[in-house]
């Protein structure tokens, strides 16, 4: 838990454009959490329903710009593991 606490609000601090902002890193119920600023974003997954499918440069630029932001953590020092369609906004 200490290191999953360290790790987190050691990638909290992380400022690049492509990556949202971390408001709160914490414990509650000995269950370990992290709140994002959302804002009025969208997640991958909620965008690919309400929108019909993109021109391939869209999605292209899209994934480059994920891409962007997942490199900036990764030399940070940090990794992120897991990312799935609710996780990329």
């Amino acid at each position: 838990l200490e290191a999953w606490l360290a790790g987190a609000r050691g990638a909290a601090r992380l400022d690049h454009p492509r990556l949202v902002r971390i408001a709160e890193v914490g414990v509650a119920s000995h269950w370990p959490y992290l709140c994002a600023e959302r804002a009025d974003w969208q997640t991958l997954g909620e965008r690919l329903a309400a929108q019909p499918p993109q021109a391939v440069g869209d999605a292209v630029a899209f994934v480059v710009d994920a891409l962007e932001g997942l490199a900036f953590v990764h030399e940070g020092g940090f990794v992120h593991g897991d990312l799935q369609l609710h996780t990329v906004l």
